[in-house]
């Protein structure tokens, strides 16, 4: 159980890895998770990262997901092209 706050994952992947630059998936990419958010999620007034590979700037590649004001957003960028999804707002 990670909390984010005391207790986290972190890793480190190669330079060439299509996780930095979704242009190099020529098979494509597929992301699973399951994840229990607590009820405070709404409270989140800045975001709080579950993966972020380096999208979260406009001049990076890579995927983010993370949470903010009580809302999922993805973000998944390439070297021409930016796709963001946001979720509705949590119960």
């Amino acid at each position: 159980m990670f909390d984010g706050m005391t207790s986290w994952l972190a890793a480190r992947v190669a330079q060439t890895d299509c996780l930095l630059d979704p242009d190099r998936c020529d098979k494509g990419l597929s992301i699973g998770l399951m994840v229990k958010f607590p009820p405070q999620i709404k409270e989140y007034g800045e975001a709080r990262y579950i993966i972020d590979s380096g999208a979260h700037s406009e001049h990076t590649r890579g995927i983010s997901f993370y949470t903010v004001a009580g809302k999922l957003r993805v973000f998944f960028a390439t070297s021409n092209k930016i796709w963001k999804v946001s979720s509705f707002a949590f119960p």
